[in-house]
């Protein structure tokens, strides 16, 4: 069976169930992850965390880009973990040192809309946190919707 071309879209940092779910799909032989996508609040500071996992592992081939912080409609929810630097809320589990490890200078929106240019049919998205970065590649072009395989999520109303 060819391995499922995979993005996983995450807002790492807050909690450790977005850390298993990269060290699932790095690991299962099943999945071919092409790039890790950031949403959510500071993603530029979510991306260094990605990446400085990737190093962890000894993972470096596979992108990572930041992408939207911010909700379209609804404001930001702040918790009481979030911790503020400067007026920037950075993730709980976030360290300044994470900026030295290295991110794509490309959009989460832009990778997304590429890899499904260049993945036609086979690419899985699969967002494991809010849906900005899925919502604004297929504003920004639509015409990826056919390319896109399938949007795997889990969801529920509070």
């Amino acid at each position: 069976m060819k391995p499922i071309k995979l993005i996983l879209d995450t807002d790492i940092g807050d909690d450790i169930d977005d850390a298993f779910a990269l060290a699932f799909a790095l690991n299962h032989e099943a999945l071919d992850l092409v790039g890790v996508t950031t949403v959510f609040k500071h993603t530029q500071a979510r991306a260094h965390q990605v990446s400085k996992y990737f190093d962890t592992m000894g993972v470096h081939h596979i992108p990572v880009c930041a992408g939207i912080g911010k909700p379209f409609k609804q404001p930001i929810q702040y918790f009481e973990k979030d911790r503020v630097q400067n007026g920037v809320v950075l993730p709980p589990q976030y360290e300044p040192a994470y900026e030295a490890y290295p991110i794509s200078n490309e959009s989460a929106i832009d990778f997304i809309i590429r890899q499904a240019e260049i993945f036609k049919g086979e690419l899985v998205i699969v967002p494991i946190g809010p849906l900005t970065n899925i919502a604004q590649a297929l504003l920004k072009a639509p015409h990826i919707k056919p390319y896109i395989q399938k949007i795997v999520l889990m969801g529920g109303v509070v």
